[in-house]
């Protein structure tokens, strides 16, 4: 199993945030913000490292699959590591 940690910036070595997974982010931000929803109390769903930003702005967060960073990060987290539909 490859078990990576947190750099200095608690970011999973191997992350980088593209500007669609921001973009994502901040828009599950401004539409839970315009309909009254409390971000805390929703769930979320990612199976790469770049969902994380989604992921962590959610009480609920799950990871599906097995991508590694994601994964080492979700375990750190205590967060539930559920099998990908073509996981074996």
């Amino acid at each position: 199993m490859n078990r990576q940690r947190a750099g200095e910036d608690e970011r999973p070595r191997g992350f980088s945030e593209s500007p669609i997974t921001a973009a994502k982010s901040r828009a599950a931000r401004t539409i839970a913000t315009e309909h009254g929803a409390d971000l805390h109390r929703r769930f979320g769903y990612g199976g790469r490292a770049d969902t994380l930003p989604l992921l962590r702005s959610v009480g609920g967060p799950s990871v599906i699959g097995a991508d590694p960073v994601l994964t080492a990060h979700a375990r750190h987290s205590g967060w539930p590591v559920l099998p990908s539909a073509t996981s074996t």
